[in-house]
């Protein structure tokens, strides 16, 4: 009962305003091309958390002689769908007809009917005062949200963000800096653009992360100027860090060695992590045990970690490339952490929850058989708070990104609601699997875009060959792509990402319950670096390879 006489105040005061009449706009006014466009998102859990600040205004300067000059910002929601152009709508408005470039000003307007701005506008307030971006971005959340009923909006608040577009309009002046509730203070300047690019919890936004760790993320985060299908700017990720080299003698995989061998190529490291039967998260790309330990129980075909307690396995000592054992042994996940953090590199997290075991020939099922879709999902989550929770005890926030097959709703279904505002604490890399179709690869960009555009580091768009759907060109709300990587670059303005999976030696390459494949490259090209570069917009991704060093000559011979 409580809860609905809450929400039954929060809805009167959506729909009902007694705001005083200032100056009045029209729908042509809204629509001139603006001289400055900045891509953010608007945090609803900054609006609507306990003593919101939901000041803002607007700094610049008025040329001298021109009476009448002034800089106008205005916010308008970039919510993006496959049919056809959303009905994005005007959020905030504020006009400054005497900027000046120490002191936040500006005037909002008044709309007495905000239908005119579009369909979105009428479930505003009527009258609806343009600084109110409270219940402007509510109402285009809830519209997005399939006209969804106020409530289970708002309960959504916590975890959520939406895209908008900022714009500035200088009549006779020039932008300095604005200052917008839930997105922040930015300035016209690379240094304060980085801002928008996170979200407001997020350490890079609001300047506790390590200056050389928020530049890595900036770096990743951001496409170089003037992209085109050809630009050559790869970003890469060691995956298990550098190990395996000459001949298989080199430092062990997810070890502290390779990492460090690692840094070299790259600042940023991928790993896998699974979690053991007793719920310790452990750093190894394979479920069980032979290719890795020199673990010599009963059937180690079939003795999966997942099925052991962490102290069954702490003491197993680990092998080479070239299965040569050495003395290192599991590091668990707040081990690696630390070594980021001691290192001063970043760690994109691959979690390896427990999944069938198919045989790669017949396609049946040999391990794991009851896990079907929803307990792979609970498992991944499962293991994903774990990640939060170590991230918090460990003070890493700034330090971690998570590729993830599941999209944004889907993880908060899962996750205690309690866990939501940390989920704007790391970044995410998710993933669309080779073969997807065009429809389900763009439905899984738009849906995190739309819902964490700020939480995204960018998306791995896996493919196997020329063939595959999503390398074909296609249309989308009238507008033409070469292929997913074109929509992820020029759509949502991030990097798009691939697993190039060069074989780990004569035995081809190994999944993670360890089964070998030989690598057939008629049916899976991932492996051929010239193929991959002369895709168009491959050569500004990021990769996640066993191969940094090799990737990194490539790189130098294509600039």
């Amino acid at each position: 009962m409580k809860r609905q006489k809450i929400m039954t105040v929060i809805c009167l005061w959506l729909l009902v305003g007694s705001l005083p009449l200032r100056l009045f706009a029209t729908v042509s006014e809204v629509q001139k091309q603006p001289d400055l466009t900045f891509h953010a998102a608007v945090s609803l859990y900054q609006l609507y958390k306990m003593n919101a600040d939901l000041s803002g205004g607007v700094k610049g300067t008025v040329d001298s002689g021109y009476g009448t000059g002034e800089v106008t910002l205005e916010v308008w929601s970039s919510f993006i769908q496959s049919e056809g152009d959303f009905p994005n709508i005007l959020l905030y408005k504020l006009v400054n007809g005497k900027p000046n470039s120490t002191d936040y000003g500006g005037t909002a307007e008044t709309y007495s009917d905000p239908s005119t701005l579009g369909i979105i506008g009428t479930d505003y307030p009527k009258p609806w005062l343009s600084s109110d971006i409270k219940s402007a971005a509510l109402m285009a959340k809830q519209y997005y949200c399939k006209n969804a009923w106020v409530g289970k909006v708002f309960n959504d608040l916590m975890g959520s963000t939406m895209p908008v577009v900022i714009k500035v309009f200088l009549k006779g002046g020039t932008f300095t800096a604005a200052k917008i509730p839930g997105i922040g203070e930015f300035t016209n300047n690379d240094a304060g653009r980085t801002k928008l690019m996170f979200d407001p919890v997020h350490p890079c936004n609001d300047g506790t992360a390590p200056k050389d760790i928020e530049a890595i993320w900036t770096d990743l985060k951001s496409l170089p100027a003037g992209v085109s299908s050809n630009t050559v700017d790869l970003k890469y990720a060691a995956h298990r860090g550098f190990w395996g080299d000459n001949l298989g003698a080199g430092p062990v995989e997810n070890t502290d060695p390779a990492i460090q061998a690692a840094l070299p190529y790259t600042k940023i490291i991928e790993s896998d992590v699974t979690i053991t039967k007793d719920g310790v998260v452990v750093v190894s790309h394979d479920y069980n045990l032979q290719r890795l330990t020199n673990y010599h129980g009963p059937d180690p075909d079939n003795t999966f970690i997942y099925d052991l307690n962490y102290d069954q396995i702490k003491d197993l000592r680990l092998r080479k490339r070239n299965f040569d054992v050495t003395d290192f042994k599991f590091i668990r996940l707040e081990d690696l952490i630390g070594y980021m953090i001691e290192h001063k590199t970043v760690l994109t997290i691959d979690i390896k929850e427990r999944a069938q075991r198919r045989n790669p020939i017949t396609g049946a099922c040999t391990a794991a058989c009851d896990v079907n879709r929803a307990k792979r999902d609970q498992g991944w989550v499962q293991i994903f708070e774990k990640i939060l929770d170590a991230a918090e005890a460990q003070d890493a926030w700034g330090y971690l990104a998570i590729k993830t097959p599941l999209t944004i709703n889907r993880i908060k279904s899962l996750l205690p609601a309690e866990k939501w505002p940390l989920m704007g604490k790391v970044l995410y890399f998710p993933v669309i699997q080779p073969g997807a179709s065009v429809n389900a690869a763009v439905e899984v960009i738009n849906d995190w875009y739309n819902n964490g555009p700020d939480y995204l580091m960018g998306f791995e768009t896996n493919f196997k060959t020329s063939s595959d759907p999503v390398m074909h060109s296609f249309s989308i709300a009238g507008k033409s792509y070469d292929n997913i990587l074109h929509y992820v670059v020029s759509r949502v303005r991030l990097r798009p990402g691939m697993y190039p999976e060069e074989p780990m030696g004569p035995k081809g390459i190994v999944d993670r319950y360890a089964q070998w494949l030989f690598k057939d490259m008629r049916r899976d090209y991932r492996g051929d670096h010239i193929w991959l570069m002369s895709l168009p917009y491959f050569p500004v991704s990021i990769l996640t390879t066993d191969r940094p060093d090799i990737w990194k000559d490539v790189k130098g011979l294509y600039q």
